[in-house]
């Protein structure tokens, strides 16, 4: 072959991937290709070419975005979703204690309150834009904003504390509010303002607030796994088989809100004793005492002392407790582990009676149950009917029990007569019966005590704590009026009147209104009658005149006349202002009385002030407490609310910080203020009894206090003994021996020592504070339990922990002092007259009523007086 035609021959070959484009194009130009398809063709080639080469990247796919560039993008996204959130997040207000772990029924305990009660509230904050530095103020309102006046005062009343609100971090605040005992749907108000009472900041919807029942209290749960505890709110002892309660829904239908607290270090419970009042018992199970903060821990053994009752769950919890603040308060301690068997339980056996009432409820284990050994403190005992099970101690007016085994086992919880033994033995109320109605009338069952000393709807019954100042003289009729209420006429679709139960914050019982006459009486102003106005003036002119004339004219000195006649008029003025009694002066003064309560060797009291401040200029004082937990409140000047006549009102700020203060109290021209004071006191011991024989003790003060005219007193069998000390100085011990009255209903002790003193006797020195009508009030019969003794007497010294500024320049003050020195236990523990399975039945028409047929007259008196104040 040619070579010419050689060559034209490979040119028609496709050339190869990646061949020259000089042999394309000669291929191309040599092609028997229709034009089009040759342009075709080489249109593709074309492209493939340039896509193959590098270029700009421009129409390539954008490479992916680096690290920093991704986290820019989110922290602008963050940013922008933070600008549309509000700059104050706030959460619900929940009263204290708060159930946190019942669900849905937990969530109704953020909004209850008693009436007539200081309650502790949390509420969780956080700010979204910035630092702040303000104040969380709440006010107690009616539905439609409107503040709750304080009654028979001209003023209301808000709390405020500070706040610290780092931007984007939340945190809970406890703070407080008081709930005046008006008919109206209460409502608390809740805002955030700059400090210093400035620009308001938030404020948040008004909260709506779920009134407890006078006879209903907080059962308090503080265990390692609370949960556990949840068979409470099935027992008969918290919540009675029985329609009979105000409104018949949760959480009214219950004698106790049981409360699951979640264990953590932000535990809800009031930080002070005063705070504690709407709750009646608590019940510990391993929980670690460190959970509580030291605050709450002083308050859970103020709030002992005083009527608590706390109930420790075995067998772990006593080595959980050991080296605790509450050792020293325990009724026994672990003395080792120990097995109980069918055996252990023969004690409890009475409270299975196979009779018809109570068929089949023997506590039989199916294996011997893990425990303690108790070893008993000198001071407890066994209770009655419990073997060694359960061991109890009275601390002060309160109860520690302490049991051998635990009381979320589900063999004890599960015996048909535990509610039986939780009523009687752990809580220590009296026998029940249960009753029922054959004829299907009253579906519902209905529960009496049996010892008919009280109703069964009684707060009395409910809840123990009890303080002097507030309790004193106090009947059913006042503190139960919702009760009353219901038993007449009653409408349930309106708000009953406030029943404020026991332990409730008083202006109007016994002992304040015996405080109010005291301090009206000693900071009155006296205005002279006409004819001593004429014989003063008289008087004074005869001496600044002839009388001062004549004594230098005898001695030849008559220009001395005019050098003595003004130091004549300074001392007749003092002369004036004496004989007119104006004893509280002209610029201001202060009068005070108080009532110190004492529990026993305690070193801790309770003091009630009421302070009567008079001004001859309108002035602004503030009331600061030296320790945190003190409350104060305008004191009514009037006998009774209704004699109360509505004026202009003013608003209170109480403040609560490191150290409390009330703000806003004004005293106007020549007129007397009043205030009501309460706080706990350190001081230094209490008192402390020892019989030696009897009828013959010893009482030794370890207080800071001296003690004049000092009287113990106690309610035997049938009598009251009496034994006059007199003068007590701070660490004296005496030896008494006491002796009857000639009366049980006599109310001042017999002996003539005590009747001449100044605090039994019934003519007090002129200007001096009248401290007998309080003495003969907490002496009398009715007010002196069975088996206590009790210590009465009075100081002078002034009691720490009040400031009043401006100070006065003339005061005067006097506390009565009260000390339980000793209280007998109770009765024995009885098992009830029969189960609400085995109701006794009685039809209505013989008398299946409120409170039986011993009552029914009473009932009907009620009634009447109660529509005739309507």
């Amino acid at each position: 072959m040619k070579h010419s035609e050689a060559v034209e021959k490979g040119a028609r070959r496709v050339p190869r991937a990646g061949g020259s484009p000089v042999r394309v194009r000669h291929w191309l130009a040599s092609s028997q290709w229709h034009p089009g398809w040759q342009f075709a063709l080489a249109l593709c080639l074309v492209a493939g070419v340039m896509l193959s080469l590098p270029g700009c990247g421009g129409c390539r796919k954008k490479p992916p975005t680096s690290q920093e560039e991704k986290k820019k993008q989110e922290e602008e996204k963050k940013k922008k979703e933070q600008e549309k959130k509000p700059p104050f997040e706030i959460g619900r207000l929940l009263a204290c204690p708060a159930d946190q772990l019942s669900g849905d029924a937990g969530q109704l305990a953020g909004t209850l309150y008693k009436p007539g009660h200081w309650t502790a509230a949390s509420v969780a904050a956080k700010t979204n834009h910035f630092d702040f530095l303000g104040e969380l103020e709440l006010a107690t309102t009616e539905r439609g904003g409107k503040p709750l006046p304080l009654l028979a005062t001209p003023y209301y009343l808000a709390t405020t504390r500070e706040i610290a609100l780092p931007k984007g971090q939340p945190k809970l605040f406890e703070s407080l509010f008081y709930a005046p005992t008006s008919r109206q749907q209460a409502t608390v108000s809740l805002r955030v303002n700059n400090r210093g009472g400035g620009r308001r900041m938030f404020e948040s919807p008004f909260e709506v607030l779920r009134r407890m029942p006078s006879y209903q209290y907080h059962l308090v749960v503080l265990a390692r796994w609370p949960t556990r505890y949840g068979y409470l709110n099935k027992l008969a002892t918290v919540k009675p088989p029985t329609d009979e309660f105000l409104g018949g829904v949760e959480p009214v239908g219950s004698y106790y809100r049981v409360d699951l607290m979640k264990p953590g270090r932000r535990m809800l419970l009031p930080s002070h004793a005063m705070l504690w009042t709407s709750t009646a018992c608590v019940v510990w199970d391993d929980l670690e005492p460190s959970f509580l903060s030291v605050e709450q821990q002083q308050a859970l053994v103020d709030w002992l002392h005083w009527g608590g009752q706390l109930i420790v769950s075995g067998p772990d919890t006593l080595d959980t407790l050991r080296d605790s603040f509450l050792t020293p308060y325990l009724a026994a301690t672990s003395n080792g582990t120990a097995a109980f068997d069918a055996n252990s339980f023969d004690a409890l056996q009475q409270w299975s009676d196979a009779s018809k009432a109570k068929p089949g409820r023997q506590l039989v284990p199916t294996k011997p149950l893990s425990g303690v050994e108790l070893k008993l403190h000198p001071q407890a005992q066994f209770i009655p009917g419990s073997g060694d099970l359960f061991a109890e101690r009275y601390v002060g007016r309160g109860r520690v029990v302490v049991s051998a085994i635990s009381l979320s086992g589900n063999e004890l919880t599960n015996w048909p007569c535990f509610d039986e033994a939780f009523n009687a033995m752990l809580l220590r109320r009296p026998q029940r019966e249960f009753f029922g109605d054959p004829d299907g009338k009253l579906k519902d069952l209905q529960v009496e005590w049996v010892d008919g000393s009280a109703r069964r709807l009684d707060a009395a019954r409910i809840c123990q704590l009890r303080y002097l100042s507030r309790d004193t003289g106090v009947t059913f009729a006042e503190y139960g009026a919702d009760v009353r209420a219901q038993d007449v006429t009653f409408d349930l679709s309106e708000m009953p009147p406030a029943g404020t139960g026991v332990a409730a914050w008083r202006d109007f019982n016994p002992v304040a209104n015996t405080a109010r006459a005291t301090l009206q009486e000693a900071a009155r102003i006296e205005i002279p009658n006409r004819d001593f106005v004429v014989w003063i003036v008289a008087a004074y002119l005869i001496v600044l005149v002839p009388a001062n004339w004549i004594i230098f004219r005898t001695i030849n000195r008559v220009e001395w006349a005019w050098a003595a006649a003004p130091i004549i008029s300074v001392v007749c003025t003092g002369v004036v202002i004496r004989m007119a009694q104006l004893d509280i002066g002209f610029a201001r003064s202060q009068t005070e009385v108080g009532i110190l309560e004492l529990q026993g060797n305690y070193a801790r009291g309770h003091l009630t002030r009421y302070n009567a401040l008079y001004t001859s200029l309108t002035t602004s004082y503030r009331f600061q407490f030296d320790e945190p937990g003190g409350l104060v409140q305008p004191f009514p000047e009037v006998a009774s609310p209704d004699d109360y006549r509505e004026t202009s009102r003013r608003s209170l700020l109480y403040h609560n910080a490191k150290h409390p203060h009330l703000n806003g109290f004004s005293v106007d021209s020549n007129t007397v203020g009043m205030v009501h004071s309460e706080e706990m006191v350190n001081l230094g011991g209490g008192l402390t009894l020892k019989e030696v024989s009897d009828r013959v003790v010893e009482v030794s003060n370890r207080s800071v206090l001296t003690l004049h005219d000092a009287l113990v007193t106690q309610r035997g069998d049938g009598e009251i003994l009496d034994a006059w000390i007199g003068e007590l100085a701070p660490g004296a011990t005496v030896r008494l021996t006491l002796e009857p009255r000639d009366s049980l209903r006599q109310t001042l002790p017999s002996s003539g020592e005590a009747n001449r003193s100044r605090l039994f006797s019934s003519q007090p020195q002129p200007g001096e504070l009248n401290l007998a009508p309080l003495a003969q009030l907490v002496m009398a019969a009715d007010e002196l339990p069975p088996g206590e003794t009790r210590l009465v007497a009075w100081t002078d010294q002034p009691l720490p922990g009040l400031e009043i500024y401006p100070a006065a320049p003339q005061s005067k003050h006097a506390s009565l002092v009260v000390a339980h020195l000793r209280l007998v236990a109770e009765s024995l523990p009885e098992p009830d007259k029969n189960t609400p399975e085995t109701p006794k039945y009685r039809s209505s028409h013989e008398g299946f009523e409120e409170y039986g047929k011993a009552e029914s007259g009473e009932r009907k008196a009620e009634g009447g007086k109660l529509k005739a104040e309507s």
